[in-house]
């Protein structure tokens, strides 16, 4: 989906939704009256809106969750940057069937150390590293890449 045709979504009753990397516009009052919203994702660069797409209190009151290299380009984009809670969180989970980590085409000893260095200096602090997706970052997941080293 590349458009979000105005009032799409007006009076819904979710409290979260994710707008797909696809999206590139999203029209008029999509949001309105959608209360409960308070947690938005957005997996891609800052889709093209409108002042109404959401509302004031979705501006003060939700979270935007983006990822890293796209969360100055929200504070920044033409009414994203309205809202005041932009978090830099949202990572792509690497494929646990091959958990090629460092992104070198590969699953070897690089992924190993990759995941060791992140658990060594931050604590385990890059979840996109959860490959076995316990929600931590953590010998499970080095141990997940070693048995695919293992499975070739």
């Amino acid at each position: 989906m590349e458009n979000v045709k105005s009032y799409a979504f007006i009076g819904c009753s979710m409290a979260s939704l994710t707008i797909p990397a696809t999206v590139l516009t999203i029209g008029t009052n999509v949001f309105n009256y959608c209360d409960n919203l308070t947690e938005i994702v957005a997996k891609g660069e800052p889709a093209q809106i409108k002042n109404t797409t959401f509302t004031g209190a979705h501006y003060s009151g939700a979270k935007l969750h983006v990822k890293e290299q796209y969360a100055e380009a929200y504070r920044t984009a033409t009414y994203w940057k309205n809202f005041t809670n932009i978090i830099a969180d949202v990572v792509d989970k690497v494929d646990p069937e091959f958990p090629d980590v460092n992104h070198d085409g590969l699953v070897d000893v690089g992924d190993v150390n990759t995941v060791l260095d992140d658990i060594l200096a931050t604590g385990g602090t890059t979840l996109a590293f959860d490959i076995n997706g316990d929600g931590a970052v953590n010998v499970g997941d080095v141990n997940t890449i070693l048995e695919a080293i293992l499975a070739k």
